[in-house]
């Protein structure tokens, strides 16, 4: 597949959808930001599930393997943005931070990226798991998988019609995979720029090269240089859009209860991201947008 640069109409953005994601977040009773998500729950879900079996299906062994690491890398990626935001503002008022500054936000979020693609590879396992012909699909990577239904109608039939187009829905990982290979692979390399309270702004450069990758409205701080606060809320909003529809999917195909209100996750990162969550919905021109999916489940190519 060939590297492609990103542009403002390769997924539709709308802020009604943002600020469902936005709705999953919620005050603790001692006042930090949660969120709560499906996802975090399922494990335990298909554990108490598997109780009532005298042998664990593979099937639903594939999906638990799949989903039981998302929580922790999940939660290591809001993590990562919150060292930035703490990083931006305590970087401030010290020169000898400062000088660091770029280069620290060029190694993190040349970290988000590969941290991003690992979670859907761990995805990629669950929706294999969860295919109407278990143990004919690639699910080591979310890369070949999305290929592998790009390929025919067939492949997405033994996929099953409808998790097929959830994963032709995640065209979005394909920008951050083409960012993600060029530098670890090809000798990209991901620059930061500017000073703390300029905000935390990078581009992504192939190797020998000084035409940039990333050139896509609305997350330019200007023509040159990207908000990652921006790309950040929007690519983990898409993330956590997907994993909500293939848990809705897995428990509704394999009737599995969901024990109380669900997963949450508590800790570093979680009010950052809402912050950011915010910032991208009112940077967004509802006008323009209105009624467009954050991410669309329509079949393309070889499924209908």
């Amino acid at each position: 597949m060939a590297e492609s640069s990103q542009d403002s109409t390769t997924t539709a953005v709308s802020p009604n959808r943002v600020a469902e994601v936005k709705g999953w977040f919620f005050t603790t009773d001692d006042s930090q930001t949660a969120l709560r998500q499906d996802i975090f729950s399922l494990q335990v879900d298909i554990r108490l599930h598997v109780r009532t079996l005298e042998t664990v299906p593979p099937h639903l062994r594939a999906i638990y393997e799949g989903v039981v690491s998302i929580e922790p890398d999940f939660f290591s990626t809001l993590l990562l943005i919150h060292r930035l935001e703490w990083l931006r503002t305590t970087a401030q008022p010290r020169e000898t931070v400062q000088e660091l500054w770029n280069y620290m936000v060029g190694l993190d979020i040349e970290h988000f990226h590969v941290k991003m693609r690992a979670l859907m590879d761990y995805a990629a396992h669950a929706v294999a798991g969860a295919a109407d012909h278990f143990g004919q699909i690639p699910g080591e990577s979310f890369y070949e998988l999305y290929e592998w239904t790009n390929k025919s109608e067939g492949n997405c039939r033994r996929l099953g019609m409808e998790l097929a187009s959830l994963v032709r829905s995640a065209s979005w990982l394909m920008e951050l995979r083409d960012i993600r290979d060029a530098v670890v692979h090809r000798g990209g390399r991901v620059m930061g720029f500017g000073n703390p309270e300029d905000g935390i702004l990078f581009q992504v450069y192939r190797r020998a090269s000084i035409n940039p990758i990333v050139q896509r409205a609305p997350f330019m701080s200007n023509k040159h240089v990207v908000d990652f606060q921006l790309y950040a809320a929007f690519y983990l909003a898409e993330l956590l859009m997907f994993l909500k529809r293939l848990t809705d999917y897995i428990r509704t195909r394999f009737t599995l209860q969901q024990i109380g209100r669900g997963g949450r996750l508590l800790g570093p990162g979680t009010e950052v991201f809402h912050a950011w969550l915010t910032r991208l919905e009112e940077v967004m021109k509802p006008e323009e947008n209105q009624g467009e999916p954050l991410i669309s489940l329509s079949g393309i190519g070889g499924c209908p």
